[in-house]
């Protein structure tokens, strides 16, 4: 915990919202639905060029070209590119989607569902239902973003939903893998996204900063980074933080064949390279490819809980009942944290809401402990009486998640 907490890094994520994002994560799971298992590999696309599409500005710099040869890659998008696409009347063949906020339904209810439902849907078990439902079902597939049940199905996450995305096309063995669209870097006029995009701004560098200050979470802080197509392109924080995303996933892909299209920040283990420069050869027929496709994801996955799941669930309610019921008695409540996290018998998404909790109360206490206006008898009397409350919250915080497997399971 110590190590942890005093990184100090800025956490984008309550508890609270991660207890949410919890029960909807199971959710997707009790509801039957295709359970993608990440840890398996297909080679569907060994013969294939791919390109997976962001919201990033160049995007709408190369939509003419991407609108004259979009029938010779197969198109992976994240559902922020959605707007655009669609409006130049390039269906993608795969989405990808992560966000578990409800504000991201409103951009998807704007489409025409004819224009989704031959998709095929990539979607965080921890995306609202009400999302999943704007796509065939059928067509649908849901991977785990946390480790509540079903370990063996592979788990992941990602700075951002375009990591993501990348990860995913690697895991389908494409032949080319290209980039466009994935800047993690404003444009040459300051936009940080498409024209299209929800959250589209347009900053400037009178807030610029050296980029050893790169920690620092701000959007409009700006400062210079490698360019993909040009020497350098202005960034801030939050990009940069997607940027070491990519830099950290493609590390482990350093022989595969992999070009960005993109005029924004440099990928480590990428080929920059021009749209007009790519080779355009064979014309896919998307009909037939999805198909194929769909059948290689089904063969890959599996449906709802099953006897082991339950007996895991029921184990687990157990497990966070004995955490429950005890008394405080002047607990250590350092001590008790950290048993909680080298317990093995307890999930990783229990262990990640706890650790969240700490880290998001720490910078509060650390703050009184360290004010010199208290005087050493008042500081140890209000530490204990600390202690106290804040087990009082672990109790609950506990009980809360402990609900949310009991509802599921009934």
């Amino acid at each position: 915990i110590t190590a942890m907490i005093s990184a100090g890094q800025a956490y984008r994520m309550n508890f609270l919202r991660r207890l949410n994002i919890y029960k909807l994560s199971l959710q997707k799971v009790v509801d039957n639905n295709n359970l993608l298992n990440i840890n398996k590999k297909i080679y569907i696309l060994n013969d294939k060029k791919v390109i997976v599409v962001g919201a990033g500005p160049s995007l709408d710099k190369n939509i003419d070209w991407f609108c004259q040869h979009k029938d010779s890659f197969i198109i992976v998008s994240v559902g922020a590119s959605l707007p655009t696409l669609l409006k130049y009347n390039i269906t993608p063949d795969i989405v990808v989607e992560v966000h578990p906020e409800l504000d991201m339904l409103a951009t998807y209810k704007k489409f025409n569902k004819d224009n989704l439902k031959d998709i095929i849907f990539l979607g965080a078990n921890q995306i609202p239902k009400e999302l999943l439902e704007q796509f065939n079902i059928d067509n649908s597939f849901i991977f785990l973003t946390n480790m509540i049940i079903k370990e063996h199905l592979g788990v992941k996450t990602g700075t951002s939903v375009g990591n993501v995305a990348i990860y995913l096309s690697l895991m389908f063995q494409p032949k080319e893998l290209y980039f466009l669209g994935i800047d993690f870097a404003l444009s040459s006029e300051g936009t940080t996204h498409t024209d299209s995009h929800a959250y589209r701004k347009k900053l400037d560098d009178t807030t610029q900063m050296d980029i050893k200050q790169k920690n620092y979470i701000h959007e409009g802080n700006l400062f210079a980074v490698k360019g993909n197509l040009k020497e350098s392109v202005l960034t801030n924080s939050l990009f940069y933080k997607f940027l070491e995303g990519a830099n950290n996933e493609l590390s482990l892909y350093k022989n595969n064949n992999i070009f960005n299209l993109s005029d924004g920040a440099y990928i480590e283990n990428t080929t920059p390279l021009k749209a007009d420069d790519v080779e355009i050869s064979s014309i896919y027929d998307k009909v037939n490819f999805k198909q194929e496709f769909k059948n290689e994801l089904e063969n890959i996955s599996e449906h709802g809980l099953n006897t082991e799941d339950l007996e895991s669930i029921n184990n687990m309610i157990k497990l966070l009942n004995d955490y429950t019921t005890t008394e405080y008695n002047d607990k250590d409540i350092r001590k008790y944290f950290n048993d909680i996290l080298i317990n093995k018998n307890l999930d990783g998404a229990y262990k990640e809401l706890i650790l969240n909790f700490v880290q998001m109360i720490f910078h509060y206490v650390d703050g009184f402990l360290n004010d010199e206006s208290f005087n050493f008898k008042q500081r140890t009397k209000h530490i204990k009486n600390m202690d106290k409350l804040l087990y009082q919250h672990f109790i609950k915080l506990t009980i809360d998640y402990k609900k949310i497997l009991e509802d599921k399971i009934k």
